[in-house]
């Protein structure tokens, strides 16, 4: 799966942050070019996936207020 392989790479640099897609598209790229016939995905496990990469991907931020100014 694309998500064992984008793990592996990452265990290989040293298990660095904020690189996550980085490292998935790595991983896809590497899939395609081994089979490019074969899909990147298996059937059953997209959902799985898409939430692993959204794990991945988002990352709570602090709300700030904007303050305005009126002139």
């Amino acid at each position: 799966m694309i998500r064992d392989r984008a793990y592996a790479i990452w265990q290989s640099e040293g298990y660095p942050e904020g690189r996550a897609l980085e490292h998935w598209l790595m991983a896809e790229r590497q899939r395609a070019a081994s089979d490019p016939a074969q899909p990147w995905y298996q059937p059953n496990a997209v959902e799985g996936e898409i939430a692993f990469m959204r794990r991945m991907l988002w990352s709570a931020q602090p709300y700030v207020a904007e303050t305005a100014t009126y002139h």
